[in-house]
């Protein structure tokens, strides 16, 4: 199948889109940006209709770039609501280690189920109500 201008001029607004939005977000250009295949590709997206050198194009593009690390699950600074390790304590019947991460991830997943649940209960009460 052969690329209509109306598809290249699609591509290309995408790829657009994709160096815009890498500019504006810090976590996103550290996902995606330069080390990252995603990063090559792009460039060389950028770079083909235009006949730019690609290793120009590529450090003109990381220039305007400030890259921020995204924090891991369990590294971010996460506050311990300690209403809910109080429910948890009652809840646990002692085969749980709290002390380690992955039984205190059960536990506290175990909750967040319950309290979506929940949610979703009352959600649908009140959308029962509306109509």
């Amino acid at each position: 199948m052969s690329m209509t201008q109306e598809h290249l001029d699609l591509a290309m607004k995408a790829v657009a889109h994709v160096i815009k939005r890498m500019q504006s977000d810090p976590r996103l250009a550290y996902l995606m940006g330069p080390g990252t295949e995603a990063f090559d590709l792009l460039i060389a997206a950028a770079a083909a209709p235009s006949g730019l050198d690609e290793d120009f194009l590529g450090e003109q593009i990381t220039g305007t770039l400030a890259p921020q690390p995204v924090a891991a699950i369990g590294v971010a600074a996460a506050e311990v609501d300690q209403e809910l390790l109080a429910r948890i304590a009652l809840y646990d019947d002692g085969v749980h280690d709290r002390d380690n991460q992955n039984d205190l991830n059960m536990l506290v997943n175990h909750f967040v189920r319950r309290g979506l649940e929940v949610a979703e209960a009352e959600r649908d009460t009140i959308t029962k109500e509306i109509f």
